[in-house]
């Protein structure tokens, strides 16, 4: 299997619009064995990576954004110290799962 192989995907960004963006295969199949669980519940499942440089400046998926400051308002002992309101928030088990998340989420524009 050729190791530089491009991969094209999309971000999309806080502004509804999207990037189309190029890596590696070997990059998104180096990623995959890397992750950690996201505020120990979340399994980032993305097909493609979630955030690039465009002109110097980090632009991170939206749906990947939204589902992250999701879990943290649920998991995150400082963030709730911070907001008293979220504690003992609590988040459905099938949006552990980053994909099932944002497939609910795209369904719901």
């Amino acid at each position: 299997m050729d190791n530089k192989k491009i991969v094209k995907y999309n971000i999309t960004r806080t502004d509804g619009s999207t990037v189309e963006c190029e890596t590696t295969e070997r990059y998104l199949k180096t990623s995959h064995n890397n992750r950690k669980l996201i505020w120990g519940v979340g399994i980032n499942d993305s097909e493609y990576p979630i955030s690039t440089y465009i002109d110097g400046k980090q632009v991170k998926d939206i749906y990947y954004n939204t589902w992250k400051d999701m879990l943290k308002r649920g998991y995150s002992p400082k963030f709730q110290e911070k907001y008293p309101t979220y504690i003992g928030t609590t988040i459905c088990s099938e949006w552990y799962t980053f994909s099932s998340f944002k497939r609910w989420m795209m369904e719901q524009d």
